[in-house]
């Protein structure tokens, strides 16, 4: 008797399919991709069904490109149980044992290059795959190698520590602030601030994973447990842009302004040059709200050298062709560095919201490959390091920082350190 798994329940996403072809032919030329171009017709389809997933990442022929996008995104169209499932129906339903070798090793994979999202529902997983993987056994007995294979890998990744590239034995000597008891902005060195503000993030962009990308789910109202880190780099990304505000409309004498508007441009072109551009954004995306940018007589208070660096930097930032600048300038880098985030978010809110992830029962292939591939090119750099020693004090000035984050409450602050002319008559 044929053996079945119950095909999932495939939540369709509303919108029509645009411009994915395009975005896909584009990003697949990408330098830092992993994925090519496939010169086989199946990969020319774009519509499959549950089971055609199955046996297109367990075929002979098949393509390792095909099973990276397909473990990177299978939770937009069923669970890891139904995965898991359909495999082991794949391999009860076939006595070829090409077709054993290939669900191994989707498996392998499974474990070794994707432990984030295998260990997320390991506790459900294991009892599953002990009992399936015991039917295996019992009627092909020589796979019993292999799931033996498969259990070593499971009990490897669990007690596996994470090893990260370019570890240095010796940082460079750290700054340490010279006024002891409570520190304020000026304390401190700006490069030493630049790379606290790096180190923190850039523990935070490591946490993230693959599984938090799916589904838009930093959108939704239980975003802090559907993707916690995420949503985490999300909330530090506005608390910095909040602390660069209530910093310089908090200050009510103009010099003194001034001098922290220029901190702050000293301390984004040491995240420029630190490679961290999700920080250059943070700090910028403050000097671009309504309470800032109005503060034009303390920017022209500034020598031309050092207001000159808001102009470049807004240009730097431009969300202009879904930031272009900051797209090519990351496409060049070589590790380490922190991406902007926010980018890539919106890219795959673009794809979930104007693209349906299954038609008709099918599922969309080539949506699935664009989606991979984006997340694949935010997370690429998470593998290394900064070489640089905490200052304890100063992440502690950084992580306790009361900001204030009520837009209107910043625009008082805004017209009372520097009324509008109107106001003035």
């Amino acid at each position: 008797m044929r053996s079945t798994v119950s095909i999932p329940d495939l939540s369709v996403l509303r919108g029509p399919i645009e411009t994915i072809d395009e975005e896909l032919e584009v990003a697949m030329t990408s330098r830092n991709s992993k994925f090519h171009h496939s010169k086989t017709t199946r990969t020319q389809k774009k519509l499959y069904s549950f089971e055609k997933i199955i046996i297109l990442i367990t075929s002979p022929d098949t393509d390792q490109e095909d099973i990276l996008v397909i473990l990177t995104t299978y939770r937009l169209f069923c669970g890891p149980s139904d995965l898991l499932s359909a495999l082991s129906t794949r391999i009860l339903d076939n006595a070829n044992t090409v077709i054993h070798l290939r669900c191994i090793i989707v498996l392998r994979n499974w474990i070794d290059n994707h432990w984030s999202d295998f260990s997320k529902d390991l506790s459900s997983l294991m009892p599953q795959f002990e009992e399936l993987s015991a039917q295996w056994i019992k009627k092909y007995p020589k796979l019993l190698k292999d799931v033996f294979n498969i259990f070593e890998r499971i009990e490897k990744n669990s007690l596996a520590k994470t090893y990260l590239k370019n570890v240095v034995a010796f940082p460079p000597p750290s700054i340490e602030p010279i006024k002891h008891g409570k520190l304020c902005l000026m304390d401190m060195d700006s490069l030493e601030v630049a790379r606290q503000i790096t180190l923190i993030e850039h523990n935070m962009y490591r946490d993230v994973k693959p599984w938090e990308c799916l589904g838009l789910p930093w959108t939704k109202t239980e975003k802090d447990k559907l993707a916690p880190n995420l949503s985490k780099t999300i909330k530090w990304f506005n608390t910095v842009t909040y602390w660069v505000q209530t910093e310089v409309l908090t200050e009510v004498k103009n010099k003194q302004r001034a001098a922290k508007i220029a901190k702050f441009l000293e301390i984004c072109e040491h995240l420029l040059n630190l490679q961290n551009l999700n920080g250059v954004v943070e700090i910028m995306s403050a000097f671009g709200t309504p309470s800032m940018a109005r503060l034009q007589a303390t920017i022209n208070s500034l020598p031309v050298s050092i207001s000159s660096k808001i102009t470049k930097f807004n240009q730097f930032i431009s969300p202009d062709n879904s930031f272009k600048a900051v797209r090519e300038h990351t496409a060049h880098i070589i590790p380490p560095c922190i991406p902007y985030i926010g980018s890539y978010l919106a890219k795959l809110k673009k794809l979930e919201e104007g693209n349906q992830t299954c038609l008709g029962g099918a599922i969309h292939l080539k949506k699935l490959k664009l989606v991979a591939l984006t997340i694949q090119e935010l997370l690429q750099f998470q593998g290394y390091t900064y070489p640089f020693a905490t200052v304890k004090r100063i992440q502690e000035y950084l992580k306790s920082y009361e900001a204030i984050s009520e837009e209107s409450v910043l625009y008082q602050f805004s017209t009372f350190v520097e009324p509008s002319e109107r106001s003035e008559k």
